[in-house]
């Protein structure tokens, strides 16, 4: 009897943890509603990606966040490390799709955009822009919590590019 009773007050304290506390479910994938417009070629932007690199080398340590708005999934370690060299060899290469966003967290006022795409012919560099005062008409409502970085993005106007999109997605970091 003290034994089914209890295995019945452990059954019964598990279960009400279990409806109360939140359960650890997988983290929210990112996603992004919006397109990137480069010539006559429009990329449906699907999927966001961040990623706050913390710097090693650098005297002292400069932090670099990156945004990766896509048109598909693609492996998150890709925007891990000193640099992106393994997502611009992707994009080169047709396996992704999008935007490559940089920015200081601590000085959002400057940031740089990498188009993904194959690059155009007789081309041998993705097309590559840095915006140093126009960072706030550009991505606007840029919300940088603990765990996860939303926003809207839209291109410069008078830009060969054409772009506007919203975006969430889980933070990780180096």
């Amino acid at each position: 009897g003290i034994t089914l009773a209890s295995c019945l007050a452990i059954s019964s304290l598990v279960f009400f943890l279990l409806s109360v506390l939140p359960t650890a479910a997988a983290i929210d994938p990112g996603r992004s509603t919006g397109y990137l417009q480069i010539d006559d070629t429009r990329i449906e932007l699907t999927e966001s990606y961040t990623h706050l690199h913390r710097g090693t080398s650098d005297d002292p340590p400069r932090p670099e966040l990156r945004i990766v708005l896509s048109d598909r999934e693609m492996p998150q370690e890709s925007l891990a490390g000193p640099d992106t060299r393994r997502l611009i060899e992707m994009a080169r290469a047709g396996a992704v799709h999008g935007i490559l966003i940089r920015l200081d967290p601590d000085d959002p006022g400057t940031l740089t955009f990498t188009v993904l795409a194959v690059p155009r012919a007789g081309q041998d560099m993705l097309i590559t822009r840095g915006y140093p005062e126009a960072s706030r008409e550009i991505l606007r409502d840029l919300r940088l919590a603990p765990q996860r970085v939303s926003g809207d993005l839209a291109c410069p106007p008078g830009s060969d590019l054409e772009c506007a999109a919203h975006f969430s997605a889980p933070l990780f970091t180096d």
